[in-house]
């Protein structure tokens, strides 16, 4: 997995990918982080516009070259 720079990236959204990593819903993203489904869509759109990819499957398969 590439490694993940927290200088361009939030805490948050560091943790986001972590739990996007293994497999994880955004219900339970948001259970996990105390937050909305909503919360998750935008740390996950905000994402996508940073690694320039349009979904979850891109993501991960960008991360994991």
């Amino acid at each position: 997995m590439k490694k993940i720079s927290n200088a361009t990236l939030t805490n948050r959204e560091v943790e986001t990918i972590q739990h996007l990593m293994q497999g994880k819903t955004n219900h339970e993203i948001a259970e996990s982080q105390f937050a909305t489904i909503n919360t998750v869509k935008t740390h996950l759109k905000n994402i996508y516009l940073k690694f320039d990819v349009e979904s979850r499957g891109q993501l991960i398969v960008l991360l994991n070259k």
